[in-house]
């Protein structure tokens, strides 16, 4: 969980639209994200549950772009499960290992925004 005061030089602190979920998620059952920006800084928090393994797999489309490319591990309560990028194309694609598959995954990265 973060925790922010007002910052004059940062803004506040505002949810922004989570994923355009596209056809592209036939690979996942069940997600629930959470994005949050504070100024130019964004954080994208949630949990997934794999119907197939592979990658890539696109989970779908971002809002907002980051500045640069994101890698991140997606892990399962007690190990890592996969990993994933974020482009600056705004397309998030994961890796995820056979064995989590239908497993809750979950999913923490901040980035910089492009805007």
């Amino acid at each position: 969980m973060f925790f922010f005061h007002k910052n004059s030089d940062l803004g506040d602190l505002t949810t922004y639209s989570p994923f355009s979920f596209t056809a592209n998620t036939a690979g996942i059952s069940e997600a629930n994200f959470s994005c949050l920006r504070l100024g130019r800084i964004c954080f994208v928090s949630g949990m997934m549950k794999p119907k197939i393994a592979g990658t890539p797999l696109s989970l779908g489309i971002l809002s907002i772009k980051p500045v640069n490319g994101v890698f991140f591990h997606i892990s399962a309560f007690d190990r890592v499960a996969g990993w994933g990028t974020f482009g600056t194309d705004g397309i998030l694609s994961c890796n995820i290992a056979t064995t989590m598959i239908g497993e809750n995954c979950i999913v923490n990265f901040a980035y910089i925004a492009a805007d």
